[in-house]
């Protein structure tokens, strides 16, 4: 068989996200299957600067428009399989078979949050043409990964999708020099005036990622409380975003809270790694990869009951209300307090959960579902 990885993800979201998905499950894919890969890149980027490990893949390197050249390439290289990890993929012209001359067609869906919460996206709460227009483009596909069950069921019951799979994301980082990390580390707590202990969130500005309820929750803990950790916030913050944050953070004189914008991926790993707890209170999410990075790394979570993340972390994390500011606040309290035994006992049962979530076990359900699927479409 031969497959055509897409790798336009990598290279418009490089670092982490969709980018990170797609990188690390082509790594551990070439490893494990010995088809005919060839790699699809686009607008004069090779992935091979991005990943040693793709170094010896075939790759075609393309310049022009997306649809012709991947017309081409279908024909070209007489590919079986393309398959694209963000079906979504913001182009003029949505992915489909015909484009593909027919080709077995696959893809991943990350989520489907702004139709999800299209109330708090949208201003008349009504999905925008072009984004449904995408969404309603999923029923070419042949079939359609997942990261989560909770993803798997947004597509069958909003999107009536039926050839849905779901397959478990990693998101245990990459190997990191760890005298590197503790240098880097020692800079940003010089830079931050960093404590011990604090808490992170790594988050985002996304609607549905509750920097609001994040803040709020940690306001009212901190009211309650003489002695307070710090907390950390950590993503890539636009100045509107990082600009009202501060102004938000200097009313409430809330001196406590450290903002880091844009952090390089080996700062993430040395901030994660020296915090002593994970927050996630996203409204929703669609798997949720600051969480099984965080238990790789032996550091215990709290995180949103809901969603995805209610789905990865059962019995595992210590669970709040999202919507809720008392019940984020009582959640600061609970894990502020905890004793050692106890929190030792979350970092034991996380840990153990990460190991479910590795690379090799998510390229492993993927080539039998892709091999299952061309074959199915050899019968037809």
């Amino acid at each position: 068989m031969r497959l055509g990885l897409d790798t336009r993800p990598i290279v418009t979201s490089k670092g982490r996200g969709i980018g990170n998905y797609a990188i690390q499950l082509y790594e551990a894919l070439v490893k494990i299957v010995d088809w005919d890969i060839i790699l699809y890149s686009y607008e004069g980027v090779s992935v091979k600067t991005f990943s040693l490990e793709l170094r010896d893949a075939n790759e075609v390197v393309y310049e022009g428009d997306f649809e012709s050249t991947i017309t081409e390439f279908c024909k070209d290289y007489k590919v079986d399989v393309f398959y694209t990890p963000n079906a979504l993929e913001d182009t003029r012209i949505p992915l489909n078979k015909e484009m593909l001359l027919n080709t077995v067609l696959v893809g991943t869906v990350h989520d489907i949050i702004p139709y999800i919460m299209k109330k708090q996206y949208f201003i008349n709460g009504k999905v925008p043409c072009d984004l449904m227009k995408r969404y309603n483009s999923l029923s070419g596909f042949d079939l359609i990964f997942s990261n989560s069950m909770t993803t798997q069921n947004d597509l069958q019951t909003f999107l009536k999708l039926q050839d849905v799979c779901n397959i478990y994301m990693s998101g245990k980082k990459r190997l990191a020099n760890d005298k590197e990390i503790e240098n880097i580390y020692r800079d940003l707590r010089r830079k931050y005036r960093l404590s011990n202990n604090y808490f992170i969130s790594i988050a985002g500005a996304g609607i549905n990622k509750n920097i609001e309820g994040l803040v709020k929750s940690y306001k009212k803990y901190a009211c309650a409380n003489n002695r307070t950790r710090q907390l950390v916030i950590v993503f890539k913050m636009s100045d509107f975003t990082y600009n009202n944050l501060k102004y938000y953070l200097f009313k409430h004189n809330l001196k406590n809270v450290v903002l880091i914008n844009a952090p390089t991926e080996e700062e993430l790993i040395a901030l994660l790694r020296h915090s002593s707890w994970l927050i996630a209170v996203s409204h929703y999410e669609g798997f949720g990869m600051p969480v099984v990075e965080a238990w790789s790394e032996n550091i215990p979570v709290m995180c949103s009951n809901n969603s995805s993340l209610g789905e990865i972390s059962k019995d595992v994390a210590v669970h709040v209300n999202p919507g809720d500011i008392n019940s984020i606040a009582e959640g600061y309290q609970m894990i502020d307090t905890m004793s050692i035994e106890q929190r030792e006992e979350y970092i034991r049962k996380g840990v153990e959960k990460s190991k479910f979530f590795t690379w090799e076990n998510t390229a492993t359900k993927f080539a039998n579902q892709v091999e299952y699927i061309f074959e199915r479409n050899l019968k037809c």
